[in-house]
């Protein structure tokens, strides 16, 4: 029998918790069961294995992420929503290193996980549509959104960034620049705040006016 207590939901839990600790290619089930208070068999009772476990680590983080970045963009357009859903990803990156580690996993149509994925790319397609652009170009932009956030997180989580420079007006620029290769306005958006707003605007004004263009003539070289 199952120990008193035990469930599938608080195994996942706990896994989750070891996960955004040490990172999930340090969870065992070994120290799983250390922290449970049982013996390693009595996980079974519950998940598949260890390849299970993470999968479901990942699951929980994939659906942590659609859920924080949908709430993000609810409500605002455009730049706004652009800028909001940004730091909502990076914030859940970096709050819950173990699960944006373990989310990067390959999912077939029909999982839980692969529901929640596209849920991301859905919201980000919402915003993209905002800008307006040519219906050629919005898949690739949802694209070129969403690498950029997953490149800078996945940097910033393993301290990619060892320069001095300052993170946090990289993170805007790289924000204010999507904006502008939109078609946006170059001046980010005034909920940024800080004193490097000036900084922001400056490098995200190198490129002419005309980002949809812009998009366009970059992309199309790479089709």
């Amino acid at each position: 029998m199952p120990r008193m207590g035990l469930t599938p939901e608080r195994v996942v839990a706990v896994a989750v918790e070891l996960a955004d600790r040490s990172g999930p290619q340090d969870l065992s089930l070994a120290d799983l069961a250390s922290h449970l208070g049982v013996r390693v068999p009595s996980l079974y009772k519950h998940v598949g294995g260890l390849d299970d476990l993470r999968q479901q680590v990942a699951d929980v983080g994939m659906a942590g992420l659609a859920a924080a970045v949908g709430r993000a963009a609810d409500g605002r357009q455009g730049r706004d929503a652009l800028v909001s859903l940004a730091q909502a990803y990076r914030r859940f990156a970096r709050i819950h290193p173990g699960q944006y580690r373990a989310l990067v996993r390959a999912s077939g149509p029909g999982t839980a996980h692969f529901e929640d994925a596209q849920r991301i790319t859905q919201v980000i397609s919402r915003v993209v549509g905002d800008y307006k652009l040519n219906r050629d170009v919005s898949a690739d932009a949802v694209r070129m959104i969403r690498s950029s956030l997953h490149g800078f997180a996945s940097l910033e989580a393993v301290g990619g960034f060892g320069r001095s420079a300052s993170v946090e007006a990289s993170f805007y620029s790289m924000i204010a620049t999507l904006d502008h290769a939109l078609g946006g306005s170059t001046a980010p958006a005034k909920s940024l705040g800080g004193g490097w707003l000036a900084r922001c605007k400056s490098l995200a004004g190198w490129a002419p006016r005309g980002g949809s263009a812009l998009l366009g003539s970059l992309l199309r070289p790479i089709r």
